[in-house]
């Protein structure tokens, strides 16, 4: 789904060192066709709220699992250990995967995303 992303977490969760450059030296390409794309304006917070909603999510993060899984061997003790909590918690009914989720200090970057996986764990949409 988002072949960056995945390579981003393999670098870090190697412990491989990741250099972010502020400055855009490249224009991120958007097009209506995009799955996930910019999540800057009430659109795209709607769009991806949607994605929650119908399915979207749950499935790319089925396939990301399945890619790190594949490649744990890469990553370090302390990112496989993240990895299978993120697999427990993703295999856990309703509250009691809210609280594997806050014990596991997996977080997402904006309050309102942390609510959305919030809701993605309680409903099984994660």
């Amino acid at each position: 789904v988002s072949h960056d992303w995945t390579l981003y977490q393999i670098v870090t969760g190697s412990n491989l060192r990741f250099i972010y450059d502020n400055t855009l030296p490249v224009r991120y390409r958007q097009h209506d066709g995009n799955k996930v794309g910019s999540n800057l304006g009430f659109f795209q917070i709607f769009k991806r709220a949607n994605s929650l909603l119908n399915g979207d999510f749950k499935n790319w993060n089925t396939k990301n699992l399945f890619f790190l899984q594949k490649n744990r061997e890469f990553l370090s003790d302390t990112n496989r250990g993240i990895l299978d909590a993120a697999i427990k918690i993703r295999n856990s009914n309703g509250f009691y995967g809210v609280f594997l989720l806050k014990k596991s200090g997996i977080y997402r970057q904006k309050w309102y995303e942390n609510i959305g996986l919030l809701i993605a764990v309680l409903f099984k949409r994660f």
